[in-house]
């Protein structure tokens, strides 16, 4: 299992992801605010993927004018014949890949909460980008349009890491937490036998 620092540079630093001949940019919080209002997440349709990669190839200040583009039925026509001029294209392959980069874009670090003065929205009406986006202004002096342009896993970090300099929280590294917990797992069962064997010693007397 890859450390959190190693996991923090691969999705920080990704490797470009092309579908249909298009590189998509790092998924960002504003990519996922209108991948949600246009309601495609997630993207199965053909006509949802091509508007999915429509969102995520550009920058948020770039989208509405682009959707609202009189010549964009021709230009994605045009679009995707130049891409598969003489067979069909397999739009389930796109889906998954489509899939895949939102998975490994939306990834967050491993966190506890620390008591009652945790970060804990689970009581919370405000949705959570609002609240990712907020802190972002707020407290790390992003402008609103780069808060809503920052990649989603750089800003999650940069969330999770003001939240843990106010002492709400601790970012954990996965592979440490496994450690511990299969040690904790392998002490518990050895307590158990050991019970065990001291009652069966207790009963023979």
């Amino acid at each position: 299992m890859a450390s959190e620092y190693e996991t923090y540079l691969r999705l920080a630093l990704p490797e470009p992801t092309i579908i249909l001949g298009q590189e998509l940019q790092p998924l960002s919080v504003g990519h996922l605010l209108f991948l949600d209002r246009l309601g495609i997440t997630p993207a199965t349709r053909p006509d949802q993927i091509v508007l999915a990669i429509l969102v995520c190839t550009r920058e948020t200040a770039d989208i509405t004018p682009t959707l609202q583009d009189p010549w964009l039925e021709w230009k994605i026509r045009f679009w995707l014949f130049r891409y598969s001029p003489f067979k069909r294209i397999d739009w389930d392959e796109k889906m998954l890949a489509l899939v895949d980069y939102i998975d490994q874009g939306t990834e967050a670090p491993s966190t506890i909460s620390l008591g009652e003065g945790g970060n804990s929205l689970a009581e919370s009406g405000t949705p959570f980008l609002q609240h990712v986006k907020s802190t972002l202004q707020s407290h790390l002096n992003y402008s609103p349009a780069e808060a809503l342009d920052c990649p989603y896993v750089q800003a999650m970090w940069d969330y999770y890491a003001w939240h843990e300099s106010e002492g709400n929280i601790l970012v954990c590294d996965r592979e440490h937490r496994k450690e511990m917990r299969e040690r904790a797992d392998r002490d518990h069962d050895a307590l158990v036998a050991e019970a065990i064997n001291n009652r069966g010693a207790t009963n023979a007397i």
